[in-house]
């Protein structure tokens, strides 16, 4: 799938059905917007987590953004969209070192676009 926005693409593809880092901040980023495609017949879950640098999922560092979130079947669903983020600057801030973390409950139900600077 070929993607194009106002935003650089800073994931497209796929997570797996175990939890795995999808981006990692090389200068900080600014994350503008996530959507979670799901184009088969059944609802399927996405979970994802901005960690900050030296954190781990389970720790004070973790973000969670979606948390076992279900997708209806073949449906769209926007999981961030900086818009509505209550931030000075209008995105979810990533320092370098930061990780977006990710998977879904159903092998290759889910595309992950995400969107960011």
């Amino acid at each position: 799938m070929s993607v194009s926005g106002p935003y650089p693409t800073l994931y497209n593809a796929a997570p797996t059905t175990s939890n795995s880092t999808l981006y990692t901040s090389a200068a900080g980023d600014g994350l503008h917007q996530a959507l979670a495609i799901n184009g088969t017949g059944s609802a399927a879950t996405i979970t994802l987590t901005l960690v900050r640098k030296g954190g781990t999922l389970t720790d004070a560092y973790a973000v969670p953004i979606a948390a076992a979130v279900s997708v209806a079947a073949n449906s769209c669903l926007e999981l961030l969209y900086s818009e509505g983020l209550h931030s000075e600057y209008g995105e979810l801030l990533m320092e370098t070192g930061d990780t977006l973390q990710g998977l879904q409950g159903t092998g290759s139900a889910i595309t992950l676009l995400v969107f960011g600077t």
